[in-house]
């Protein structure tokens, strides 16, 4: 069921350290998913044990949030409180169907969010490592029902070519087609 006139966020993350992740990540790692130019570089799944900055940071500075889907392969830091009545652990076997299954490709996981059970027609992605530092108002990120705004943020250096054409690729599909 899809909640309207409410903002939700969804936010993915990984623990790369937790052995089972680690284990089934190698066993499908030259699977069905897995490209010849693939960025597998162990920063990318590494836990920067930055998160509790980033709940910090929607706790202060979006009080209106409706929920925080909090996207995970099934690992939850130790310390997050997972009562929280705004917080719902979506793990990926929940939303992803299982065809799919195991992932550990971004766009996978992206691509299915819209599956989300409980999400809001109206939600702000986010990855770990994205923070709000100032009071946001809800106006800012949502202009009128059935529209958004796309704020891109440009990374200074971008380490592969085709990663860069992907996202300017991406932001050309979402300004003619939205």
């Amino acid at each position: 069921m899809k909640i309207e006139n409410s903002i939700d966020i969804v936010i993915t993350w990984v623990d790369g350290n937790d052995p089972e992740w680690r284990s089934e990540k190698n066993k499908t790692r030259y699977g069905k998913e897995q490209l010849s130019e693939t960025d597998d570089r162990e920063e990318r799944f590494r836990d920067w044990e930055n998160l509790r900055y980033w709940f910090r940071g929607i706790e202060n500075c979006a009080p209106w949030v409706r929920k925080v889907h909090f996207v995970t392969w099934g690992h939850i830091p130790e310390w997050l409180n997972t009562k929280h009545p705004k917080l719902n652990i979506v793990r990926h076997t929940d939303y992803i169907p299982p065809e799919f299954l195991p992932t550990f490709n971004s766009h996978t996981i992206e691509w299915n969010m819209h599956r989300i059970p409980g999400l809001s027609e109206q939600f702000v992605y986010f990855n770990d490592d994205m923070f709000l530092l100032k009071r946001t108002a809800e106006t800012s990120t949502i202009c009128w029902k059935w529209h958004f705004r796309v704020i891109p943020v440009f990374i200074q250096f971008t380490v592969r070519r085709h990663f860069e054409r992907t996202h300017l690729r991406n932001y050309g599909n979402l300004s003619r087609n939205f």
